[in-house]
């Protein structure tokens, strides 16, 4: 049976099967209509190599040595020289972040880590052993160099004085997390203990160090400084990113996976503190939204206030959570929050995403690449429980295709100004690299393949085979069909995995 017969079977039996029932034949044949219309596999392949790889694969990107990645490099992929304040780019750069110029020097220790990240995810979606390597050289260059014996990461190095830095005083909670997210997805990966030692060692510390005296939230920091990219950081701030990211940058995708029962439980306990407290202290039932900051100064809209990206992933997570801890309650809170907050961000005259709500309720309707991409994660997760929401998908993954990916250089932009569709081309800087791009593209690769009912396929390179409800689908859960064996030319102490899993949710 061709695959178009396939298709046509399928969709008449979902309009009238027991889910056209439930929602209504038009609807779900509506909706039907619109995953059709969403990127298969393989254009989400084609997107890695097409669109993402040309940027990250470039001699430029990988450093020199391999690991040591830069973190500054204009829109074409050349490094920033900080010399050259005359080069084009510097000027755009430094009207979003006017510190900026003086600061090139910083190599970011949460830069290194998300693009040891973002080469691991390309190898998880395409197999293609040079980018597991890369993934390989970034860890061990991360490990080595920017970690301590206690567990704690620096957060820079400067070029200039060839030193990392700053003080333990004047590093972040987030900082600590985001150091983790590369070794962590590469641990998912191998299974490499030695590796996963550094990430518990990591853990342990933002844990036994930034826990306040209240004993549920996490400090954002020891004592009030301006930080290297012109950020000013308070002790009296309790930032929602110092909790949240605990959860996306390593907690939510090794809970799982841990075998160790005693630090299950110590992990699944502190996944419970936070999710309460993030419910508890950072949401507000009247505005349908989480404060990025709950301190004296904290609780407003407007500047480093709330946005859709923030409160859509805090929703994201939590429902993740809920499921590794089993929670209905929580469960069926963040789904319906979520619904909630896609509906509201959703611009219907453009197909995208809107960026944040003012007091007053009008809809800040630029478009940030990252709040964009946690938005699309969120719809293509809700996508897998009720398929309307791949209507509004189908709409908002063509503008990331049509409008945010660069077609000169690869990647995807930073900004598009609502008002005069001007395109800030940033994509390597101190709080951008490829993490958002290429989690998006696996998100949607992974959900795009079990919404269409087809199997998906994955890379894994174990150490050892770990037992088989230990091997997931990233964030998800699904059955393993098949595994697929054989040896790894470039690491030989790995041997490449292809999983092939189905019944994704």
């Amino acid at each position: 049976m061709d695959t178009k017969k396939k298709g046509n079977e399928l969709r008449r039996f979902i309009c009238t099967g027991l889910l056209g029932i439930i929602l209504g034949m038009p609807v779900v044949c509506q909706a039907q209509a619109c995953i059709d219309e969403l990127p298969t596999g393989e254009d989400w392949v084609r997107h890695v190599y097409r669109d993402l790889l040309p940027f990250w694969s470039m001699p430029e990107a990988v450093g020199n040595p391999e690991g040591s990645f830069p973190s500054f490099r204009y829109r074409d992929g050349s490094v920033v020289d900080p010399a050259d304040s005359l080069r084009e780019g510097l000027d755009e750069w430094e009207a979003e972040f006017p510190t900026l110029r003086q600061h090139l020097d910083n190599q970011y220790v949460r830069m290194l880590s998300r693009q040891t990240f973002l080469y691991g995810v390309g190898y998880h979606i395409t197999g293609d052993e040079r980018l597991l390597a890369l993934a390989k050289v970034g860890v061990d260059y991360l490990l080595k160099n920017a970690q301590e014996e206690n567990g704690a990461f620096f957060s820079y190095f400067d070029q200039g004085d060839g030193q990392w830095h700053p003080e333990p005083g004047q590093r972040t909670p987030q900082d600590m997390a985001y150091a983790l997210i590369g070794p962590a997805f590469y641990y998912y990966l191998t299974r490499d203990p030695e590796v996963l030692q550094a990430v518990v060692k990591g853990k342990e510390y933002i844990f036994q160090h930034y826990t306040a005296e209240d004993g549920r939230r996490l400090r954002w920091i020891d004592r009030d400084f301006v930080d290297a990219g012109g950020d000013t950081h308070s002790v009296h701030q309790v930032r929602l990113v110092g909790q949240l990211d605990q959860f996306n940058a390593y907690m939510v995708l090794l809970s799982p996976l841990l075998t160790d029962g005693k630090i299950q439980k110590e992990w699944k306990n502190d996944l419970r503190r936070l999710a309460d407290l993030l419910v508890e202290e950072f949401y507000s039932e009247e505005h349908r939204l989480f404060w990025g900051d709950i301190g004296p100064e904290g609780k407003r809209f407007g500047g480093d206030g709330p946005d859709f990206g923030h409160t859509v992933k805090s929703f994201w997570m939590l429902y993740l959570v809920s499921g590794i801890l089993e929670d209905e309650e929580l469960e069926k809170f963040a789904l319906d929050g979520m619904a909630g907050t896609l509906e509201e961000a959703y611009l219907p005259e453009v197909g995208a995403w809107g960026l944040a709500r003012e007091e007053d309720g009008r809809i800040v309707r630029h478009r940030l690449w990252w709040t964009y991409a946690e938005l699309d994660q969120a719809a293509a997760t809700l996508g897998l429980r009720d398929p309307t929401f791949a209507c509004k998908l189908a709409t908002t993954y063509r503008y990331w295709f049509e409008t945010l990916v660069d077609p000169l250089y690869g990647e995807v932009a930073t900004f598009i100004d609502d008002e005069t569709g001007e395109i800030w081309w940033g994509k390597a800087f101190s709080w951008k690299n490829g993490f958002h791009s290429l989690e998006h593209c696996l998100i949607g690769y992974i959900t795009g393949k079990a919404a269409r009912g087809k199997p998906v396929d994955l890379y894994y390179a174990f150490l050892r085979r770990p037992e088989e409800d230990l091997i997931r689908p990233y964030y998800f859960r699904g059955v393993v069909e098949e595994v697929t064996v054989r040896d790894c030319a470039r690491l030989p102490e790995l041997k490449k995995y292809r999983v092939r899993f189905s019944g994704v949710w």
